[in-house]
């Protein structure tokens, strides 16, 4: 190695060494000094420009991290870590302070990019990948404002406008109920017609299937035909993925399974509106906390439903879980309880101290999939009421090794007895209840002999979820 390359290895040990302990001034500064040298090897200058990148992201200069990206598209451009960051610093630019326009460009761009990274790689998306890539999807095609991307595509000069940037128009009108002006737009796109090309047909299908029959299961097998084209061009593992989700939904008609309560032939009944919806995140905010991240849920149901993660704070030593949605569905109280403030509810649940929201570990995640298979539970069956007092079984509950798969609904305990209930802007109430995950044989105990019994069996009443603890039952 001549002296020059170990010149240049010790320079970025010294950086790394910097961004390990988070002086990320210090480790720019010092990355930026060496890029003007001119005599850097080739390698050497893109592993300082990378590393440059990711101290100004660390220090929200977001600007300047894809103007350093912009440098390393010649040597790195098109790599999956390239445009993994790419989508990064893009999501990160449009959470500032921004008109709605440029927030939606920088969005369909975040969204493009994340995609192409996983374009580029045979390993299927990771969960947390998954999850910030319905993130951006949350934010550019929620009803209230995918309205914008028809003028954020407008605003962009035909030579820049791509085959992905007329995928997303369509399913913007796809969502605003324009069908007829989405199928124009992916049918009017000039060149070959990619995998995502029939993955975007076959939703629109599908969406405009159940939106224009009103029925409870419209044939959908027109959309059936595009997806399965999409798969026989090797879409890749994350156009795979989505494929599936729907040839699944397709196969189980769950679209809108629930025909009682709500006017299902429209998809905004499964949806709180923008008041309810503002109301409710208020009153998590104000009652239970506010959040750091959302899980979202990417069933093709029609509900709109999230997740919110609330790390610790005062009074509370671990994390807090919430649905935000679940409430938009009425349900039907037992005992003729209706107009009793019972028929909307959500959920939460309160978890051990130490335990964080890592999407390494699918283990770790499987109470906020617990939410989203609770919250499933009225839309597959019309009877299904979620109150306090109730116990349901979830037989597919991805928990690994864990084993608790009862779910036991409480009112709030302390210190969260006054989260419940939540008013809605209109005078109507939202119960907020609270989850305790159990095993079945202490399921059993519960409904055999009470829940005194129960508590007096876990050694005392708590309502803290912890995924690894041992079975009071087990014999």
């Amino acid at each position: 190695m001549s002296e020059v390359h170990r010149n240049g290895e010790q320079l970025l040990d010294q950086i790394e060494a910097l961004l390990n302990q988070e002086e990320c001034s210090k480790a720019a500064a010092l990355a930026e000094g060496a890029l003007t040298d001119g005599g850097l090897p080739r390698e050497i200058r893109a592993e300082l420009l990378r590393k440059k990148e990711i101290a100004l992201f660390r220090l929200g200069r977001y600007a300047e991290a894809l103007g350093t990206l912009e440098l390393l598209r010649p040597c790195m451009g098109g790599t999956r870590p390239w445009l993994r960051e790419m989508a990064l610093v893009l999501y990160a630019m449009s959470r500032e302070n921004r008109t709605p326009g440029e927030r939606t460009l920088l969005l369909l761009l975040a969204e493009e990019a994340f995609e192409g990274s996983c374009q580029v790689s045979e390993d299927p998306p990771t969960q947390t990948e998954l999850d910030f890539l319905e993130e951006i999807r949350w934010q550019l095609y929620d009803r209230q404002h995918c309205g914008e991307i028809p003028k954020a595509v407008a605003s962009l000069p035909e030579e820049e406008r791509t085959s992905r940037t007329r995928q997303q128009l369509a399913l913007a009108l796809c969502e605003m109920g324009e069908f007829q002006q989405a199928r124009e737009v992916l049918e009017s796109a000039p060149g070959e017609r990619d995998p995502r090309h029939w993955y975007t047909m076959g939703y629109l299908l599908y969406h405009q299937a159940y939106q224009e029959s009103g029925q409870y299961r419209p044939d959908v097998s027109a959309a059936r035909e595009q997806f399965l084209r999409c798969l026989e061009q090797d879409p890749g593992p994350l156009l795979s993925l989505e494929c599936r989700q729907f040839l699944d939904a397709i196969k189980e008609g769950i679209y809108l399974p629930r025909e009682a309560g709500n006017d299902w032939a429209a998809r905004d009944a499964l949806r709180y509106g923008l008041d309810r919806w503002n109301a409710v995140g208020e009153h998590i905010r104000t009652r239970l906390g506010d959040s750091d991240r959302c899980f979202r849920s990417r069933r093709q149901t029609g509900l709109e439903l999230a997740v919110p993660l609330i790390p610790p704070a005062e009074g509370r030593k671990g994390y807090l879980l919430c649905t935000q949605g679940l409430g938009a569905v009425v349900m039907d109280p037992p005992g003729g309880a209706a107009g009793s403030g019972l028929e909307r509810v959500e959920l939460f649940l309160t978890m051990i101290p130490g335990w964080e929201p890592t999407g390494e570990d699918p283990k770790k995640l499987w109470p906020a999939t617990a939410l989203l298979e609770l919250a499933a539970l009225p839309l597959a069956d019309p009877k299904v009421w979620i109150g306090p007092g109730r116990i349901f079984e979830l037989p597919n509950l991805a928990v690994g090794d864990c084993g608790q798969c009862c779910a036991l609904i409480l009112p709030p305990s302390p210190p969260f007895e006054d989260a419940d209930p939540c008013t809605l802007p209109d005078g109507e109430l939202v119960r907020f209840c609270q989850v305790v995950f159990l095993y079945r044989e202490e399921a059993q105990l519960l409904l055999n002999q009470g829940l005194p019994a129960l508590w007096e069996k876990l050694g005392g009443e708590s309502c803290l979820v912890d995924p690894e603890r041992e079975n009071s039952c087990k014999l």
